[in-house]
């Protein structure tokens, strides 16, 4: 929260993200967690294999929904020592959960009808922003899932930003939804400002990406990521009320959310491109002013100065 100037923000510009309504599009969320009491049991929905949703109590058998909750909006609150914690970037904003992973064969994971039945009920459902802390499985070549290209255009088209993390297959390989360009894709740094050896990152061609399936708009070739938030060792909470420290570029695209949390909070209704273009805008390169690269994007984001 430091690193992002996240405290000095909200203590400068008196905002804690009121009045903003970011999505979280994982593995559910802890309700009995104390930094997520104040979530409303009504803003979670749950999804099968098939994308069909079902008539369940917010929960979350895994750790990492309530993870990326927790560093979006999460509570000031004790552990079970007694330390109090801070861990949300935008703590007045209001979670919506969709709960779009399954475990089976000892596995979580999720299909791609789940996550999309996701992102639809957080856009019928008046989200301002959406998280998304996953993406393709990524082998030895990059993932350009043409239904998430839709998908992500239709959702910025809706008015609601799409956040989205770059991946975690290093530099040269990339995966859905975080390589369309529509997406606000997240890079991660670590404590001192260095790119984490895990996050992913690439000059994406159009023609060799998209094919045929490329809109009419999209130029020869564009950078991914956008833009780098903290993402080694990151403390939030986890599912049984406890507190962890979790590494990826899923940790990182929770503090861009909550960014835009608190961006749009002190803006009146801004559309998603100017939120994205404020936070681009104030992000600090570690190498100084540079052009985007494929590692931080335009840099490192900041949110005092974004506000």
């Amino acid at each position: 929260l430091e690193q992002i100037s996240a405290p000095t923000a909200r203590d400068e510009f008196d905002t804690a993200g009121e009045g903003a309504r970011v999505a979280v599009v994982d593995t559910g969320i802890d309700p009995d967690h104390p930094a997520h009491q104040s979530f409303d049991p009504d803003n979670f929905a749950e999804f099968t294999l098939d994308a069909e949703e079902v008539d369940t109590d917010p929960r979350d058998p895994d750790d990492h929904g309530t993870h990326v909750s927790g560093t979006i909006l999460g509570d000031r609150a004790p552990d079970a020592t007694g330390t109090e914690r801070e861990i949300g970037v935008a703590p007045g904003a209001e979670l919506l959960s969709a709960k779009v992973f399954s475990r089976f064969d000892g596995q979580t994971s999720a299909t791609t009808a789940q996550v999309v039945a996701g992102i639809e009920w957080a856009v019928n459902n008046n989200a301002d922003v959406i998280n998304q802390s996953l993406g393709s499985v990524v082998s030895e070549e990059s993932v350009y899932d043409e239904f998430y290209l839709e998908v992500m255009r239709d959702t910025l088209a809706a008015g609601v930003l799409p956040v989205a993390s770059a991946g975690n297959n290093g530099q040269g390989l990339t995966g859905s939804p975080g390589n369309v360009r529509e997406s606000f894709s997240i890079a991660a740094n670590n404590e001192q400002f260095n790119l984490a050896d895990f996050s992913s990152g690439e000059q994406v061609y159009t023609e060799t990406a998209w094919g045929n399936n490329a809109p009419d708009d999209y130029p020869s070739f564009y950078t991914v990521p956008d833009v780098s938030g903290p993402g080694v060792g990151v403390l939030s909470s986890v599912a049984g009320g406890g507190y962890a420290e979790l590494s990826g570029t899923s940790m990182s695209a929770p503090h861009v959310a909550g960014t835009a949390g608190l961006v749009l909070s002190v803006l009146q209704d801004p559309s998603p491109q100017t939120v994205q273009s404020i936070i681009e805008e104030t992000a600090v390169h570690p190498d100084g002013p540079a052009v985007e690269d494929t590692e931080f994007g335009v840099g490192v984001i900041n949110a005092l100065g974004a506000l």
